[in-house]
């Protein structure tokens, strides 16, 4: 004999599913409210950059990118961005 519990049916897993995503929706909001150091922030910023790299790292056909940034006051490079094919 099965107990109620141990049964699923379509409805009842698009149920627990959809309250699992509305508790995790919950928590997430509760930590952006409480972010007082800016952590929360900077990860999901720090997330989109890293989505938007590997979107130009796809639409280049490259296998890897490399980032520049130049001092201009100094003429230096701080860092760079290249595209190529690794060898080592």
């Amino acid at each position: 004999m099965n107990c109620k519990k141990g049964n699923f049916n379509r409805a009842k897993l698009e149920k627990r599913i959809r309250e699992i995503e509305e508790a995790i929706g919950e928590y997430f909001r509760e930590l952006d409210n409480n972010d007082e150091g800016g952590r929360v922030q900077w990860l999901k910023d720090k997330g989109e950059e890293y989505r938007a790299l590997l979107r130009r790292l796809i639409d280049s056909g490259e296998s890897q990118i490399s980032l520049t940034t130049v001092d201009s006051k100094h003429k230096l490079i701080l860092e760079h961005e290249v595209t190529n094919e690794g060898t080592d």
